[in-house]
């Protein structure tokens, strides 16, 4: 599960504030669990002690997330959705740590 921009991009408007991508809190179970079936992480290089970020899997549910990936990856497509001002890489660093 390496870099993932649609992800990054997906996360961006999830955890933005005020969040641009939004569900509602009554959501079933099935789909939070997918949604948040992957985290952003670190991992640091022993030999040049360099941080890279990627996409770790938790559970190997996470086709609603894929789903929603795609669906983002439309509307960006279609002009439906804002970039937002952040780019994924300003907040990939917050997002490893939550």
């Amino acid at each position: 599960m390496g870099h993932d921009p649609i992800k990054d991009l997906l996360a961006v408007l999830r955890y933005n504030e005020p969040p641009i991508f939004h569900v509602h809190t009554d959501v079933p179970v099935d789909y939070q669990r997918h949604m948040n079936a992957e985290i952003k992480t670190t991992k640091r290089s022993f030999q040049t002690n360099r941080v890279t970020y990627f996409w770790r899997r938790l559970r190997k549910d996470n086709h609603l997330l894929d789903a929603e990936c795609m669906n983002l990856l439309r509307a960006l497509q279609l002009g439906f959705v804002p970039m937002p001002d952040e780019q994924p890489a300003t907040i990939q660093c917050s997002l490893s740590l939550g």
